[in-house]
């Protein structure tokens, strides 16, 4: 949610889009594609590596 309430930020399941929908009407302002990681792991595995001391 935008901090002024003006908008909604929602991510698509499974498409890896990011939608900004305008409220209170809810018509798309909007929308990207998030990168896609590298290795098919799951981000928790992603974010503990990042985490790791080497």
């Amino acid at each position: 949610m935008a901090a002024d309430g003006s908008a909604l930020y929602v991510g698509l399941n499974g498409s890896g889009d990011v939608v900004k929908l305008s409220l209170p009407g809810m018509a798309e302002q909007w929308r990207t594609r998030l990168p896609r990681a590298q290795r098919a792991e799951s981000p928790g595995v992603l974010l503990l590596r990042a985490g790791q001391r080497q």
